[in-house]
């Protein structure tokens, strides 16, 4: 209905410039400006609408992909912590910064259970953290640690360090462009990451897991071009 009335807008705001060109008196020129501002009136209420769309699409794909993790995370727990949220997700896609020396960074794109944390909004370069591993490896990457250890690897500084402190088991899964304008797909678009605060590597760190977490990665990455563009 929206739609509709948008669209009615759209001819009537380009129909009146045009009656009025008709009118015999009016110079050739009035009469291509009048034209001009119908055509122009009429692209802007289209435009208006399909921003619009736009919200609703990303939205609506927003919502799909966060029930996706959301079930991701669930079915792990029913496996390794039956009873209790143990994992923390996010989903990252990868930014290029306007500026020439600026690295590649990653920018959050969802989060689930990390309102409040310390590393809620941290920020990484696609050359840090196990999340920049698994981007540069292309490949599945995971790490575990006991809880009084601070990591001195994966490149992060003593802020990040800090930020990441209570995290134990870090899984991090590359997604892959599956749309490529052309020759194979060589481009990762974004990561799927996991997390928990305990040390669940015992639990998690198996190949069929892995297998497992990396067909899901694949299916995120049939919708994530929808949204991340």
């Amino acid at each position: 209905m929206r739609r509709k009335r948008l669209y009615g807008v759209s001819l009537f705001l380009w129909g009146i410039p045009l009656v009025i060109s008709l009118i015999p008196d009016l110079s050739g020129e009035m009469r291509f400006s009048l034209v001009g501002i119908g055509f122009l009136a009429a692209g802007i209420v289209f435009v208006v609408d399909v921003l619009g769309l736009q919200k609703k699409w990303e939205i609506y794909i927003h919502k799909v992909v966060g029930t996706y993790i959301s079930d991701i995370v669930e079915e792990l727990e029913r496996d390794v912590s039956p009873n209790r949220q143990t994992l923390r997700a996010n989903l990252m896609t990868v930014r290029q910064s306007v500026l020439p020396w600026r690295k590649p960074h990653f920018e959050f794109l969802f989060r689930l259970r990390m309102t409040g944390s310390d590393d809620e909004n941290i920020k990484l370069n696609t050359d840090q953290g196990v999340c920049g591993k698994a981007f540069n490896s292309g490949k599945l990457a995971y790490y575990a640690r006991r809880k009084e250890e601070l990591s001195e690897e994966f490149n992060l500084d003593e802020s990040q360090r800090q930020m990441t402190r209570k995290v134990c088991t870090i899984i991090s899964i590359p997604i892959w462009d599956v749309y490529p304008k052309t020759g194979p797909s060589l481009r990762i678009v974004g990561i799927l990451n996991l997390d928990s605060e305990e040390d669940l590597g015992k639990q998690l760190f198996n190949d069929a897991k892995f297998k497992w977490l990396s067909a899901q990665a694949n299916f995120i990455g049939l919708i994530l071009p929808f949204w991340n563009n």
